[in-house]
């Protein structure tokens, strides 16, 4: 790809996928519904879990957490039927942490931040059901 496109066409590619990741990790950093499990994402990788209304301003309990991984798998699910988006999931066992939504941005084809809030609002209208 790089020989194909030339540096300076791939560097754009890069960056503005590094860009879509930012623009996303902040999207949802103070998004009623949205909770990261880092800070930052992690080149264009970002980690997050979409907590309905119904367990917002909750306790953060084992049970609750369980639901909230639950609750990953069936956005995920749900997203992938009704053929809006593919994203994946998964725990971090060794954390003790439940199936969180993953996003993985891959370079080409080029992404943008309308692509970006497309995601969100997905995750959002699939999400509030649950």
């Amino acid at each position: 790809m790089w020989s194909t496109l030339g540096i300076d066409t791939f560097t754009t590619i890069i960056e503005q996928t590094e860009d879509c990741a930012r623009y996303f990790t902040e999207s949802i950093r103070n998004k009623e519904g949205f909770m990261l499990y880092l800070d930052q994402h992690q080149c264009t990788n970002v980690f997050f879990w979409y907590i309905p209304e119904r367990l917002r301003n909750q306790d953060t309990s084992e049970i609750w957490w369980k639901e909230i991984g639950q609750i990953s798998v069936q956005i995920r699910t749900k997203l992938l039927l009704d053929d809006k988006l593919m994203i994946g999931y998964a725990p971090l066992p060794k954390k003790n942490v439940p199936n969180a939504l993953r996003l993985v941005l891959t370079a080409y084809p080029l992404k943008t931040f309308k692509d970006m809030d497309f995601i969100i609002a997905s995750i959002e209208t699939v999400g509030k059901d649950q």
